[in-house]
Formats: C-alpha cells, sequence, structure tokens
C-alpha cells in the first residue's frame, strides 16, 4: 500500500522500546485482519516485525534470507496491510479486536525487550508453528536460486 510499510518503518525507527512493541502488536492485528482470520498467529507477528524492525530482521537473518522471506510474503496473503489511520482521541484501533494466539502472544511480549529478543523468540518456536513455516520455506528457496 503507498506509504504503509514506508510509513510504518518510519515511525518505529523513531519509537523507543514499548513504542514500538505496540506499533508491533499494532500491525500484527492489522495483518491478521486482512487475512481475515480471527487470531493473530505467529506468522502475523513474523509479517508485522520485518516491516516494524527492518534493521534488526536484516542483521538477524541476514539481507539474502530477509529478500526472500519478504518475497514469499508478498505472494501470499501476508503482504502488507494499509497502515492504519490516525484514531481521534478515546478511539480504538480496528485491530484491538483482533485476540493473539498464546504462541504470538509470547513473541509481541518478547519485543518489549528488544527487537533481536523478538527475533531470537521467533527463530525459536517449534517447527508446528506458521512463522517456523515460513521461515523454512524462504531458507529452501533461498538455496535453490
Amino acid at each position: 500500500a503507498p506509504g504503509g510499510a514506508a510509513a510504518v518503518s518510519s515511525a518505529a525507527d523513531a519509537a523507543g522500546g514499548s513504542n514500538a512493541a505496540r506499533l508491533l502488536r499494532a500491525r500484527a492485528g492489522s495483518y491478521a485482519k486482512a487475512s481475515r482470520v480471527q487470531t493473530v498467529g505467529t506468522e502475523h507477528v513474523l509479517a508485522a516485525s520485518l516491516e516494524v524492525f527492518p534493521q534488526a530482521a536484516a542483521a538477524v537473518l541476514g539481507g539474502p534470507l530477509l529478500a526472500q522471506l519478504l518475497e514469499l510474503l508478498g505472494k501470499s496473503s501476508l503482504a502488507p496491510p494499509p497502515a492504519e489511520p490516525p484514531l481521534a482521541p478515546g478511539e480504538a484501533p480496528s485491530f484491538a479486536a483482533v485476540p493473539a494466539a498464546a504462541d504470538a502472544e509470547v513473541l509481541l511480549a518478547a519485543s518489549d525487550a528488544s527487537p533481536e529478543n523478538l527475533f531470537g523468540a521467533l527463530q525459536a518456536l517449534p517447527d508446528a508453528a506458521a512463522a517456523t513455516q515460513l521461515l523454512e520455506m524462504a531458507k529452501i528457496f533461498l538455496d535453490r536460486s
């Protein structure tokens, strides 16, 4: 979306600690809402984390894997949704109604410490987690290219 990902990344770059974690939670909810699902999953946190913390993603994953993962997400239902419009004072964001699954909540909590902590938690997810499967598919595609 025009201005979506770039605007979010710029906001995250300027945000500190918990503000960036709140932005991650908001974007993960937007990804889930755009996917028309009832719960934020690990795949939504992964997609949002690449958008909100691009420098940390590149540092932890490496540029080639990050590029492959972004390409894979872009071809799936996890392309960046439009940024949420600014809210009026006291207005609840639309993503607030999207609860997070337990494993996604662990990831969102990890982002409170640091983006690097979040990416470590993403890489430590069990094999069955959707985010793990996306990361592994991106590695396979990268190995074949």
